[in-house]
């Protein structure tokens, strides 16, 4: 199975992955990290790259963002070394 990263400000992917499994049920392979306002880019890259590691599979990971272009979605962007590349299809 593919896996799943939302990367969000602050609670939002939380909240987003609540409702998605209140209607398909638990996710195994989902995981949500949220850039709180005291974080530094740093940190949350840090985070970012562990939890792509922790699920990297055959498949692949699909990363859902928030905002493009904010913070969330540049921080992925950077882990894949193609800081240039953000796309909203």
């Amino acid at each position: 199975m593919m896996g799943i990263v939302v990367v969000t400000h602050g609670g939002l992917g939380r909240e987003l992955l609540n409702c998605a499994e209140n209607v398909v049920g638990a996710q195994a392979d989902v995981r949500v990290l949220g850039l709180t306002g005291s974080e530094a880019p740093d940190g949350f890259e840090k985070r970012l790259r562990e939890t792509l590691l922790e699920l990297e599979t055959q498949a692949g990971t699909l990363i859902l963002s928030d905002m493009l272009g904010a913070r969330p979605a540049t921080s992925a962007c950077v882990w894949r070394g193609t800081p240039n590349s953000i796309s909203n299809s």
